[in-house]
């Protein structure tokens, strides 16, 4: 497992392969998991058979790998927020009249940048929702993007990820995790593409879901912490919103 996932970084990085990289994304946690769920066991017992105990082994082992993995995800958090800090605030009709839909207290803050991880959504107290700057002309995508981002800000899917996040750290060496996170990724998804139907109409499912194809070709994996928009099971959730049906009122 572990020379095919190097095999498949290098092609990723040297042939810009964009099926190995989504193939990559989905694979590589479980891929982890399952190693460190093989080595640790087989370290256990060894050390167990040599006549040490075995309890301060493990207590060891679990709370390095979760500083470690915790480590991991913090320099890249602060590496992510750090290279986002320069966008620019984004404020006119279109904008103004997809925030006012949802009636937050506080108002989520929109940027716009160049990142080809835009657009994404990130932060809890304080969210702030990254647009595409050559988006920002064509107003009827816009609207669908905007209102995405904004359907993440309302479920909490942001906190939910942070929540996420500190289950992989204390559970790093469980596969179930992995897989937990990653399934629960794609459900955060669904779910918000089913909001944002709500919001549009379902007069609109055609053109939001040529939407979404057209962001899943061209946009970078965001940071765990992040929502993104067009990334995570996109031919699934493209299936889902041309078989949504109208929810009653009730």
């Amino acid at each position: 497992l572990t020379v095919c996932m190097l095999a498949c970084h290098f092609m990723v990085k040297f042939r810009q392969n964009r099926f190995l990289q989504n193939a990559l994304y989905g694979v590589r946690p479980i891929c982890i998991g399952m190693i460190l769920a093989v080595a640790v066991p087989l370290g256990q017992a060894n050390y167990f058979l040599n006549g040490a105990p075995l309890w301060p082994a493990v207590v060891i082992g679990a709370a390095a790998g979760a500083l470690l993995l915790g480590a991991y995800f913090l320099v890249g958090w602060l590496r992510f927020t750090r290279r986002l800090a320069g966008a620019a605030p984004v404020g006119n009709e279109t904008v103004d009249s997809c925030v006012e839909a949802f009636g937050f207290r506080r108002p989520p803050v929109i940027r716009c940048t160049t990142d080809s991880r835009a657009p994404l959504t990130y932060g809890v107290r304080r969210p702030v929702v990254l647009l595409p700057a050559d988006l920002l002309a064509d107003r009827e995508a816009l609207r669908m993007i905007l209102t995405h981002e904004l359907a993440h800000i309302r479920r909490r899917d942001c906190l939910r990820k942070l929540l996420f996040t500190l289950c992989l750290c204390v559970y790093w060496w469980n596969p179930v995790c992995w897989g937990m996170v990653l399934l629960a990724n794609r459900d955060l998804e669904l779910a918000c593409d089913a909001l944002t139907l709500r919001y549009l109409g379902r007069d609109r499912r055609k053109s939001y879901a040529l939407t979404l194809l057209e962001l899943a070709a061209r946009q970078a994996q965001p940071h765990p912490l992040c929502s993104g928009f067009g990334k995570p099971a996109a031919e699934e959730r493209i299936q889902a919103i041309m078989k949504a049906k109208k929810i009653p009122v009730y």
